[in-house]
């Protein structure tokens, strides 16, 4: 007896796992009910989380267009003027200290409330002229969606005209086409009214924040037109054109470049810096590097808001998920009360029977999860097919006329996690109250 006994123990743990699984094949239609609530709750939440992580993603990349880069360093001469006098060594600087095909480009920031297009006796203001080196920041100008035209003719240098590209509603209140010449009205750095017929080369969809009263044109021809001097920039785009964290690498190169040009602090938001140098008295030129998330301020605080009811949500299915579990599992330990037993009698440790149960709740968790990410695609799918552009100002969270969403790594791993976090507590006393069945008193069952 003591030696059978003994081969049953060694046999536990893979005995354990066939019970599981065969209980599971044999008996699934017990579990239908719990599969549908865990698979439903798995669709909400992974689709969720990857709605979440497209519309920030869609969102970063319109902005790092828009501020130049993932990281902006931008030149503060005597605090409030915006220049970088020799912006070569500080390039050079940051591609040394950069991962490779980092894109590290000059831009010339203009703003100013007077700058105005004319067309056909209509006119509209642009508060920001941006000049782009346009074959530097190709990586970053494929991401922008045109619904007519391309950033491309403007790589051409010494054009006879210069081209310019604005958003689709500028276009649509210009009554602009493709091709047109436009009247650019723009002061001078000096005051001065400049005036010159550029050709619109491309329209870009954007009617967001970041879109809608902004130009684009050749950083070279815009130098001409405001009289900015020669060589001068007032940012410096630094772009990654693949996924990186960019707040770890700002930090490093912050470090870097401190002991060889004046920086200021490394702020996590642009309104600390403005508060920074209106408080700082300093003559020349400093430095300030700044992140994307740092000049999103503002648009984060939005994001915050919408993760906080997302979390909310996904709390909330994860509750029904664990009183789900736990009033199914207390259910079925009273039913299989007598099978406990026998597996107790035949030497089964207490322990043993928690993971029978563990390893059945385990692969329940795991094929609802994995049905639930199947609905989530086929959801995402449909809904990456539905034309957002109907939503006023929700272009600043598509990709053309479009969401793009699909299910990530990070989301699945995340819904996984949550939902077999939700369901181990859930199964913790059930378990316990299986593993402490007396085998004598179950076997006395006529169930």
């Amino acid at each position: 007896m003591d030696r059978v006994t003994g081969k049953v123990q060694k046999l536990q743990i893979p005995l354990a796992l066939r019970l599981s699984i065969r209980n599971l094949w044999r008996r699934g239609n017990r579990f239908l009910l719990l599969l549908a609530l865990v698979a439903f709750s798995s669709f909400v939440i992974l689709s969720l989380a990857s709605l979440f992580d497209t519309l920030v993603f869609n969102l970063k990349r319109k902005g790092s267009v828009y501020y130049g880069g993932d990281i902006t360093v931008r030149g503060l001469k005597d605090r409030y003027t915006l220049l970088i006098e020799n912006p070569d060594p500080l390039m050079q600087a940051l591609r040394e200290h950069l991962p490779p095909n980092t894109v590290v480009s000059p831009r010339i920031n203009y703003r100013n409330t007077a700058t105005t297009l004319f067309f056909a006796g209509d006119s509209i203001r642009q508060r920001i002229v941006n000049g782009v080196d346009f074959r530097a920041e190709a990586p970053m100008f494929e991401q922008v969606t045109f619904v007519a035209g391309s950033y491309k003719p403007l790589q051409e240098k010494g054009r006879a005209r210069p081209g310019i590209l604005i958003s689709e509603p500028t276009a649509r209140l210009l009554k602009a086409r493709l091709g047109d010449d436009l009247l650019l009205y723009i002061p001078t750095l000096s005051g001065q009214i400049n005036t010159a017929t550029v050709m619109l080369e491309g329209i870009f969809r954007d009617s967001s924040l970041f879109g809608y009263y902004t130009a684009y044109m050749d950083i070279e021809a815009l130098r001409t037109l405001v009289r900015f001097p020669e060589g001068q920039c007032t940012d410096i785009a630094v772009f990654f054109p693949h996924a990186q964290r960019v707040e770890p690498i700002a930090r490093a190169l912050q470090t870097a470049l401190e002991s060889r040009f004046p920086l200021t602090p490394l702020f996590s938001s642009t309104q600390d810096l403005w508060r920074y140098r209106d408080t700082t008295e300093w003559s020349g030129t400093k430095y300030a590097l700044t992140t994307l998330d740092a000049n999103l301020e503002q648009v984060n605080e939005l994001l915050d808001a919408v993760r906080f009811i997302a979390y909310v949500l996904m709390g909330i299915l994860a509750g029904v998920v664990f009183f789900g579990v736990t009033n199914s599992y207390r259910l079925t330990v009273f039913e299989r009360r007598k099978e406990i037993g026998t597996l107790r009698a035949l030497g089964m440790k207490r322990s043993s029977v928690m993971g029978f149960f563990l390893l059945e709740g385990l692969f329940l968790t795991l094929g609802a999860v994995l049905l639930g990410g199947v609905v989530a695609i086929l959801f995402l799918w449909a809904l990456s097919s539905v034309d957002f552009t109907i939503l006023a100002g929700f272009d600043i969270f598509l990709r053309g006329k479009r969401l793009q969403a699909s299910p990530s790594l990070p989301a699945f791993l995340q819904t996984l996690s949550i939902c077999l976090l939700a369901v181990l507590i859930a199964l913790a006393k059930p378990t316990a109250q299986a593993a402490s069945v007396p085998p004598v008193e179950a076997m006395r069952e006529g169930r």
